[in-house]
This record gives structure tokens, sequence and C-alpha cells, in this order.
């Protein structure tokens, strides 16, 4: 596991616990990973990054993709598997949930998530 107690990072991809001060560890880098596979997702869903925004912006704690918009960044997640034209269009999606879970020992290990992803593939 990594540590590091530097500032810097891009907000908009910080895990809640970066956000409070503690430590970071991998499971952080897994939060952006996170925000980055619903930016992903969102363009290959035929959204546009502002328009995920602008549905951030809108709702719960009106901010980006951060930790204090998680329940935001779900019901994106929730649009999105409502639109999803195939059951495989889904599998990421689960992904995220998983990826952006608020307490960091919840996450799935970068291991693990590698195992997951390869088992999905293999199952098309």
């Amino acid at each position: 596991m990594t540590q590091d107690t530097s500032p810097l990072m891009t907000r908009r991809y910080s895990a809640p616990e970066l956000l409070e001060d503690a430590p970071r560890s991998s499971a952080a880098d897994l939060w952006s990973l996170g925000c980055v596979y619903l930016e992903m997702c969102t363009i290959l869903n035929g959204k546009s990054i502002s328009a995920m925004r602008d549905h951030l912006q809108g709702f719960g704690s009106k901010s980006a993709i951060d930790a204090k918009n998680k329940d935001g960044a779900f019901t994106w997640v929730n649009q999105l598997s409502g639109k999803a034209k195939s059951p495989t269009d889904l599998v990421p999606l689960r992904w995220i949930k998983d990826l952006l879970a608020k307490v960091p020992t919840t996450r799935p290990l970068g291991r693990d998530l590698l195992s997951t992803i390869l088992k999905s593939t293999d199952a098309d």
C-alpha cells in the first residue's frame, strides 16, 4: 500500500479521505479511477461531460464528481444504467459504484478490480 501526504491533487477526482487531510493510499487512487471511468462511461453512453457536470451541479452538494457529491454521481450512474443498450453496458457502471465507496477499505483492491474486469471480458 502506498502512502503519501503530498498536498498535490486534482480536487475533482479526490477521494473523501484526501479532502479530510488523511494520508493518501492506493484506495484514493481507486476513487480517482472511478471518477475517470464515470467520465468514460458517460461518453460511451452518448452523453457529454458537460451534461454530467450540469447534473452534478444541480444535485446533492452541487459540486463536481468529488467526495462531496457521491449521491449526485450515483444518480448519474443510475441514469446511465437506465439507458444501457445491453447488459454488458451495465458492467462498468457497477465497477464505478464500487470504486466510489466513501469508506476506503470497502473499495476494491487494484488486483481485485483487474480480476473482475478480466472475468467480465471472458464472459463476452
